[in-house]
This record gives C-alpha cells, sequence and structure tokens, in this order.
C-alpha cells in the first residue's frame, strides 16, 4: 500500500492535471498499446481492440484462463489461482520475474500486462471490484501491478485500483496483486 494517504480532493487533482490521458473518467481507448521492453529484448507492437457485446467478448477456456476477444490476449481467469501467484502479493521485481516463469493452462510465454493492457478489463459497470466477477473471479479491491515503468522514475510503475478503478503510480519495492496475461 502507498505510504501517503490522500485526500479525495489531492487525489482528484492528481488524476486531472498528472494524469489527463489515463483518467478513470475517460471510456477506454479503442486501441490496446502492447510494450514488453521490461523484458529480455524490446518487442513492440498494437493490438486492435474490437467491439464485442460484453457478453461475448470474454470466453471461458476451461483450463484456467480467459480469451478477450477484443484484444486477443489471454488472462489468468481466478485471482487465487496458479496464474495470480495464488493470491499472493509480489514487489514489481518478482513479479515480473513470476510472469516470465509461469508455465500454467499449457502455455510458456505469460508476461505481466502492460497499463494499456490491465485497462482493458476494468468494468466500470462493476465496483468494488471493477472487473466481471464472474469472468474473473477473487480479483481483490486492490492495486495490481503492470510491467510498465513510469517514464518519470525508474523506481514506480504503473498500478490499477480494482477497487474503484483507478490508474496510479506504485513504488516498486511494495507488494501488490499480479494477473498475468499472454496474447494466445
Amino acid at each position: 500500500m502507498p505510504t501517503k494517504i490522500y485526500t479525495a480532493f489531492q487525489l482528484f487533482v492528481r488524476q486531472c492535471l498528472l494524469y489527463p490521458l489515463l483518467s478513470p473518467f475517460l471510456p477506454p481507448e479503442n486501441k490496446v498499446q502492447k510494450d514488453y521492453s521490461y523484458a529480455n529484448g524490446a518487442k513492440t507492437g498494437t493490438l486492435e481492440n474490437v467491439n464485442y457485446p460484453s457478453d461475448q467478448q470474454f470466453v471461458d477456456n476451461g483450463d484456467g484462463t480467459i480469451s478477450d476477444l477484443s484484444t486477443g490476449l489471454m488472462w489468468a481467469k481466478d485471482g487465487n489461482g496458479a496464474g495470480c501467484n495464488n493470491g499472493a502479493t509480489l514487489d514489481w521485481e518478482n513479479a515480473i520475474d513470476f510472469a516470465e516463469a509461469l508455465v500454467f493452462a499449457g502455455h510458456e510465454d505469460w508476461r505481466l500486462p502492460t497499463i494499456s493492457e490491465l485497462e482493458t478489463i476494468i468494468d466500470y459497470s462493476n465496483y468494488n471490484p471493477v472487473i466481471n466477477s464472474t469472468v474473473f473471479p477473487n480479483t481483490r479491491s486492490a492495486y495490481y501491478w503492470s510491467s510498465t515503468t513510469y517514464a518519470g522514475s525508474a523506481g514506480v510503475a504503473w498500478i490499477v485500483d480494482f477497487g474503484g478503478g483507478g490508474v496510479y503510480l506504485g513504488v516498486k519495492v511494495f507488494a501488490y496483486y499480479v494477473r498475468c496475461v499472454r496474447q494466445y
């Protein structure tokens, strides 16, 4: 958890002035940017986000994974499952290492999602957690790591708060939750 507690006004100012492009008040973008530069070798690309009806967007693969038809991403399903570090928290470096070493559901190419990818599973029609809990059970109303380092400081990375849907910065030595992803 962050060590400093902010008032609602301070959070509002930070959200609206410092992070205007990532404000939770804006609808999601229609493209998902992939950035694997945190891993060995830099690979970048763009995925098109196809709009599916919400009841057809996610497919349960029956092996502990969910395929998102709109982004081409496969997610670990259960927040208490192997693809989410069995519901335990990790600091950022260990989260990266965990995801890259994960062998789960017959796949070895798991990784920590970028901030843009992680934002695609936020569901503002739900609250606390701000995610479809039927599709992604046992998701904590808490912070989840992304692989995206903040450009202004190598010691912090972007995180998503699935309690309220906000996007924030997390100090990399803090421990937050993990949900692994891969491209299917």
